[in-house]
């Protein structure tokens, strides 16, 4: 994973994290997500659908577990995998 990727997948994660949740709480890419108050399943399904909306159907099934989703740099990495960026260009910069 280049730096240039994982920067851009990080600040996309993180506006769409702001979009859903709001300015408040601060995040960063490492704030624990599901200690945030108000990040549930619904505002999960949310961010999935937004990242999916903004770069496309880059999630497979098999990468939608809580791992996936524990920090904004977790849910970067995902979107930034070898498989995926093979089959999907990568999160455009």
């Amino acid at each position: 994973m280049t730096a240039d990727a994982n920067t851009a997948a990080v600040g996309l994660v993180l506006t769409v994290l702001r979009s859903v949740l709001g300015e408040e709480p601060a995040l960063t890419p490492g704030t624990a997500l599901f200690e945030v108050p108000g990040f549930d399943s619904l505002a999960l399904a949310a961010v999935v659908e937004r990242l999916e909306d903004e770069l496309g159907p880059v999630l497979p099934d098999e990468l939608l577990v809580p791992e996936s989703f524990a920090t904004p740099d977790d849910i970067a990495a995902v979107l930034v995998a070898p498989a995926l960026r093979a089959q999907h260009g990568g999160v455009p910069s």
